[in-house]
């Protein structure tokens, strides 16, 4: 009962519901703690160097890129790069814009980040956002 009360207010839970992961998203899930204690936000191919370094079996980009988009879904992530569904059912790749070759690790820090931009008094916001992140912030490839 929890379940089906949980999916009726919850679309993104319900689409997930009894699905079977893959053997990539099981490693990026695996991974994704010691990330976030690194990084705030992290390119796609290094995440994809970190799971494959060689001697496992050859993970494709899109694979990664397929395991972000669920991760997102669950909220554990922010990632908007990969395809999108139109209106008419087809797939089209996102390429248009760079943020989506990172995945956003802190969904808390980018909301931080997105409202220093939308704020009056930027200034004073960007300051605070200085004063609280520590160590790296960006890992690119």
């Amino acid at each position: 009962a929890l379940i089906v009360g949980s999916t009726k207010i919850c679309s993104s839970f319900s689409e997930n519901v009894g699905t079977k992961l893959s053997d990539t998203t099981l490693r990026i899930q695996k991974y994704l703690p010691e990330l976030k204690r690194k990084y705030k936000i992290v390119h796609v191919d290094h995440i994809l160097s970190e799971i494959d370094p060689g001697e496992h079996d050859e993970i494709g980009k899109r694979e990664v890129v397929a395991a972000l988009q669920y991760l997102s879904g669950l909220g554990e992530l922010c990632f908007f790069g990969g395809s999108i569904l139109s209106s008419d059912g087809s797939r089209s790749e996102l390429r248009e814009s760079l943020i989506g070759e990172f995945a956003i690790l802190c969904p808390n820090w980018f909301s931080t980040v997105i409202s220093c931009v939308v704020q009056k008094n930027i200034e004073r916001e960007v300051a605070e956002a200085r004063q609280s992140t520590t160590g790296n912030v960006l890992h690119w490839g």
